[in-house]
């Protein structure tokens, strides 16, 4: 036992990031993130991937899917060099 679950006692339920990323709520922003110079494993929600990067051929931009995966990895990447000291960043893209 943990000192967590000292405190607390055992977890009622356990979601994970592999459970997220299996369940479509993460999606993982793969080897593109690597190049982009992240450290670390990156996945957008959901939401943000709808919103951010997902390919619909009715949208008026000259871009594909993975050049809007570029931009937000890129931006992400820049806003959290700029901002150290903190854990959250927010960005525009």
């Amino acid at each position: 036992m943990n000192e967590i679950e000292e405190i607390f006692g055992k977890p009622i339920h356990v979601y994970t990031r592999e459970d997220a990323l299996a369940d479509g709520e993460l999606i993982d922003a793969g080897d593109m993130a690597k190049d982009a110079r992240f450290r670390i494993p990156v996945a957008l929600t959901r939401a943000a991937w709808a919103e951010a990067v997902a390919w619909d051929e009715s949208r008026p931009e000259l871009q594909d899917q993975d050049g809007r995966l570029w931009d937000v990895l890129y931006m992400a990447g820049l806003a959290a060099t700029q901002n150290r000291a903190t854990d959250q960043v927010r960005f525009r893209v």
